[in-house]
């Protein structure tokens, strides 16, 4: 499934006040970027690639920003998991 990039309460009231910034990490699995972004992340094989992506994220954000709390559901809950768990160092904490 796709990211839903609708409007948030949450995000709106973090934001607002200051408390966070937010990003979003369009890693290869995901169908934002079509059908060949999508295929060279699913499978046992392509996996690892959408943790790496997300992990290159994180780290570009992480010299900007000290504090990166990462959170996904679902696939993205194995995303950010697999994530943590490959490079604890990267992240303040974990939202599954």
């Amino acid at each position: 499934e796709s990211l839903n990039l609708d409007y948030s309460k949450v995000n709106y009231v973090l934001l607002k006040h200051g408390v966070a910034n937010i990003a979003f990490a369009h890693v290869r699995g995901g169908g934002e970027l079509g059908d060949n972004w999508h295929e060279a992340g699913i499978g046992a094989a392509n996996k690892k690639h959408g943790v790496d992506d997300y992990l290159a994220c994180a780290s570009y954000l992480k010299k900007i920003y000290p504090k990166i709390i990462a959170k996904g559901s679902s696939a993205g809950g194995f995303l950010v998991s697999a994530a943590m768990v490959k490079n604890p160092s990267l992240f303040s904490g974990v939202i599954m």
